[in-house]
């Protein structure tokens, strides 16, 4: 999924930034932004996917809907946590340099630690077969 690829793109985007002094200020205060926003679109794709699972009769397809979602707005709720995090950290040089350092050496740089799930494969389907009877 595409969109997926995107938020993990930004996401290790924002692990480096943040760790950088003085810049880490500010790009924490925009990670705690777009968790937000993540957070809230989340949430309401999710409702969506709630109401439709009640009135739909393809109950899976917004089943997956919905899962998604929860995905998202708990992505969303730890990109908000770590962002306040880095902020304070970011208030002191040595809290920045520490986060970069540790980051740097650890084993999935500056990935992030819970990455965005892909869809499972969809089984192919069986072609059809003619009967003669």
């Amino acid at each position: 999924m595409e969109l997926n690829k995107t938020l993990t793109n930004v996401e290790k985007t924002f692990n480096f930034v943040d760790s950088i002094p003085v810049v880490g200020i500010f790009s924490s205060a925009l990670r705690i932004s777009a968790a937000k926003i993540q957070i809230f679109v989340s949430a309401i794709v999710g409702l969506f996917g709630l109401i439709g699972q009640l009135v739909s009769s393809n109950v899976r397809k917004w089943e997956e809907i919905t899962q998604k979602a929860g995905e998202h707005l708990l992505h969303g709720a730890l990109n908000f946590i770590r962002g306040v995090g880095e902020f304070l950290l970011a208030l002191t040089i040595v809290g920045s340099i520490g986060l970069l350092a540790y980051q740097h050496y650890s084993e999935n740089k500056f990935e992030p630690i819970i990455p965005y799930s892909e869809p499972p494969a969809r089984p192919a389907e069986a072609p059809e077969q003619d009967h003669i009877v």
